[in-house]
């Protein structure tokens, strides 16, 4: 299964569609996709988990959605100061660029919730259907 040093070199030297059919294949092995799947119904086996979508934390309704959030784990937080926290925690005060603005390297690459739409090939697709359902 290799390092994270030894995947960085891999995934280096593979296309792109390579490097996802890789890490989709490297996530499955280690387990981690078995874990994601068995969260994805928790909600419904247990009213104390709450499933959060990255989309949701930074999207639009970010505030409210990080409100629900924090009352969800008893966490009692004003408004302004919530407002606060979100934006000094902000893509953009975090990397000093505009949301869109891509930087491939970066672990804060572009910023853009759901644009991991525009590099799941079709084959990255069924692979990961066939491995998670």
């Amino acid at each position: 299964v290799g390092t994270v040093g030894e995947n960085r070199e891999k995934l280096g030297a593979m296309s792109p569609e390579e490097g996802l059919l890789f890490t989709i294949d490297t996530l499955w092995d280690r387990g981690h996709l078995r874990a994601l799947v068995s969260w994805a119904d928790a909600p419904q086996r247990d009213g104390r988990v709450r499933l959060v979508k990255y989309e949701d934390l930074t999207g639009a309704g970010q505030h409210d959605h990080f409100a629900a959030l924090m009352k969800h784990l008893g966490v009692a937080i004003g408004d302004e100061p919530l407002r606060g926290v979100l934006d000094a925690m902000s893509f953009e005060r975090l990397t000093g660029r505009r949301r869109g603005e891509e930087r491939a390297a970066s672990k804060f690459r572009k910023g853009t919730p759901g644009d991991w739409k525009n590099h799941f090939t079709a084959a990255a697709d069924r692979r990961f259907r066939e491995l998670a359902g």
